[in-house]
């Protein structure tokens, strides 16, 4: 899973013209987790994917944070919020309405 989820945020990121976060967060919100594990684990290697493109110094990536939320009963999904000048702001906000 963790090679397939690595591959798939390469291409992903590559194909996005300078706005990967966003994008990846807007699949995130929408997949669909059964449980609050899996929904975890992939938020954690979300952050961790954001934090190793800071370090490379890619100008396109910021500062992150991600939460886990219960939609109903066993639909799991992951929230990711970014850090701009006035503060925390939901990405999906952005991409959803």
């Amino acid at each position: 899973m963790a090679s397939y989820l690595e591959r798939y945020l390469q291409t992903l990121s590559s194909d996005l013209f300078g706005e990967p976060l966003q994008h990846i967060a807007n699949e995130f919100w929408c997949t669909s987790y059964p449980t609050r594990e899996g929904a975890f684990a992939a938020a954690e290697r979300f952050e961790t994917y954001a934090i190793e493109e800071k370090l490379k110094n890619n100008p396109d990536v910021g500062t992150i944070a991600t939460s886990v939320v219960e939609r109903s009963p066993g639909d799991w999904s992951v929230k990711v919020s970014y850090l701009f000048k006035g503060g925390w702001k939901l990405i999906a906000s952005d991409l959803l309405g």
